[in-house]
């Protein structure tokens, strides 16, 4: 039996299916599940490719894959016993494909509303940290860390407050603000879109601004950016560098809109900014060109300390 749903804003109908069907397509992943051997192998491609083969509707998709009990202790697991290649950077290409399709799965369950908050809730995320970590600039870990951002910055697309209190208390945000002066661009601009998205939050802002170490630790990442940015700025002629650029300016200005991150600011904005260093790039996107005019502006309001 299926239920054919309208959902809001739209013309087509999103296919929901009965209790019965649901049961029919976990006893199929449950299957699938139990052809791998061991947790040393995994799943493996013939695996993953028949779970998703389960699926045709997306809003029973994620919630599924977390109901279906031993899928997400299996994936945890893979990352957890992939710790080794940490220590010593020699993963083979078995386990990297093994990985990347580890965090396919982790990526479905934290595109759902419903799941995304159990796996905020849920031990699974701490076993990815470790590759967070990492410093070697190979394909294979650069690729994985990317690929975990990618995924932490969808669940931050849903900011409810336990996902703000995840960030906060598991220790994230510093690993993104490690990870965001990158010598990768593309790692770079992941980290920049999390810590705006995370600083929209007000409890998020308030967090960050509630004492000089936490804006410490997140201005002197952004201005570290920026710092790369200028020292790689003169060798791009097409300013493809700065991509981040205007995301990395809303970080400052949501901090300025704090009394104390305004203060903090007006200390520690990098010179880059403040003498317009990219206004080449600048003058082709004014939105972004007003935005910092607006920011200096904003420190000739303060009142002197």
């Amino acid at each position: 039996m299926v239920i054919p749903r309208y959902p809001l804003n739209s013309q087509s109908p999103v296919v929901l299916y009965s209790p019965e069907v649901m049961e029919v397509k976990r006893q199929i992943i449950i299957f699938w599940l139990n052809q791998t051997p061991n947790l040393e192998q995994g799943l493996s491609n013939k695996t993953i490719m028949k779970i998703s083969e389960v699926y045709f509707a997306p809003d029973d998709f994620a919630e599924l894959v977390w109901s279906t009990e031993g899928l997400m202790l299996c994936l945890a697991n893979i990352f957890s016993d992939a710790n080794q290649y940490i220590i010593e950077p020699n993963m083979d290409v078995r386990t990297f494909e093994l990985l990347m399709e580890a965090l396919t799965i982790f990526e479905w369950v934290a595109l759902d509303i419903r799941t995304k908050i159990s796996l905020v809730c849920s031990p699974f995320l701490h076993s990815l940290y470790p590759f967070l970590m990492t410093n070697y600039n190979l394909p294979f870990y650069c690729c994985i860390k990317n690929r975990i951002l990618t995924m932490f910055n969808m669940i931050l697309m849903t900011p409810f407050n336990i996902i703000i209190h995840f960030c906060i208390d598991s220790g994230f945000m510093d690993t993104v603000a490690l990870n965001m002066a990158s010598y990768r661009r593309d790692t770079t601009i992941i980290c920049v879109n999390i810590m705006f998205r995370f600083l929209r939050h007000p409890k998020a802002l308030n967090f960050v601004c509630s004492t000089s170490i936490t804006l410490t630790r997140i201005v002197g990442a952004l201005n570290d950016t920026i710092n790369g940015m200028e020292l790689h700025y003169p060798d791009f002629k097409d300013a493809i560098v700065l991509e981040p650029l205007h995301n990395i300016i809303m970080c400052y200005a949501l901090i300025s809109t704090n009394i104390f991150g305004r203060y903090f600011l007006k200390k520690y904005l990098p010179e880059a900014l403040r003498a317009f260093t990219f206004y080449t790039y600048l003058s082709k996107n004014p939105a972004t060109l007003d935005l910092l005019v607006r920011l200096l502006e904003n420190f000739d309001t303060l009142p002197i300390a």
